[in-house]
C-alpha cells in the first residue's frame, strides 16, 4: 500500500526513529560542549577542536561549567519552589547534571521536555535519555524560531501541561539571536511560570 500525496507528513517527533549517521570525524559544537563539561559523548575531532578553542580562549571550559552550574542551581531552586514542569529549549547533548536529574532529586514526579533543533543532538538525546527519570522525560525535535510548532509538538505536550505552572529554560540559547527574540518571549510558554535565560 502506498500513501497518497494528500497524506499529511508526520511531524519530526512523530516520525519513526531512523538511525542518523553521525560523522564523528567532524567536530560538532554540542559534542565540544560535552567535552568542556567533562562528558563522555564526544569524539577525537570534537576534543581536538575544543582544545584549540581552549587554547585561544582559556576560560572556555570554566565558562561552560559555570553555565551548567547555573542551570543546576536554577532548576533546583524552581523545583524547591514547587515547579514540577520544565521545558528545556536548546538542551544540547545530555551530559552531567541534566535538567530531569536535578529536578527529580527535589521533586521525583518532575516532568521535563527537552527540545533541540539539531538532528545530531536529538539522536544523542533519544539514545541517552531513553527510560530515564522517575517522572516524565521526553525529547522533541523542534525549533525555538517556530514557537507554534514547538509548543504543540506531541513530545512537548506529553510532558507539559500549559495550564499548570512551569519553567522555560533558555540557558545558553539566546546568544543565537537570529529569529529568537519574539519566540523567546512567547507568552503561552511562560504563563504562570518562570523563564530562565
Amino acid at each position: 500500500m502506498t500513501a497518497s500525496s494528500s497524506t499529511p507528513k508526520p511531524s519530526r517527533s512523530e516520525q519513526p526513529d531512523v538511525p542518523l549517521e553521525i560523522n564523528t570525524s567532524v567536530a560538532h559544537p554540542a559534542r565540544m560542549y560535552d567535552y568542556y563539561l567533562g562528558g563522555k559523548d564526544n569524539f577525537p575531532a570534537d576534543r581536538e577542536a575544543a582544545e584549540k578553542m581552549i587554547a585561544s580562549a582559556p576560560g572556555m571550559r570554566d565558562g561552560a561549567r559555570q553555565n551548567r552550574a547555573f542551570l543546576g542551581r536554577s532548576v533546583r531552586w524552581l523545583a524547591g519552589a514547587g515547579i514540577t514542569q520544565f521545558l528545556d529549549i536548546g538542551t544540547g547533548i545530555p551530559t552531567q547534571g541534566n535538567t530531569h536529574e536535578v529536578a527529580q532529586e527535589v521533586a521525583p514526579d518532575a516532568r521535563v521536555a527537552y527540545v533541540d533543533n539539531d538532528p545530531i543532538v536529538i539522536a544523542h538525546a533519544r539514545a541517552l535519555l531513553s527510560g530515564q527519570g522517575q517522572g516524565m522525560v521526553t525529547v522533541a525535535h523542534a525549533d525555538l524560531r517556530e514557537p507554534d510548532a514547538l509548543l504543540t509538538d506531541p513530545q512537548v505536550l506529553r510532558a507539559i501541561d500549559f495550564d499548570q505552572p512551569m519553567a522555560v529554560l533558555l540557558v545558553a540559547i539566546l546568544m543565537f539571536p537570529q529569529g529568537l527574540r519574539g519566540a523567546a518571549q512567547d507568552r503561552r510558554a511562560a504563563r504562570g511560570g518562570h523563564a530562565v535565560r
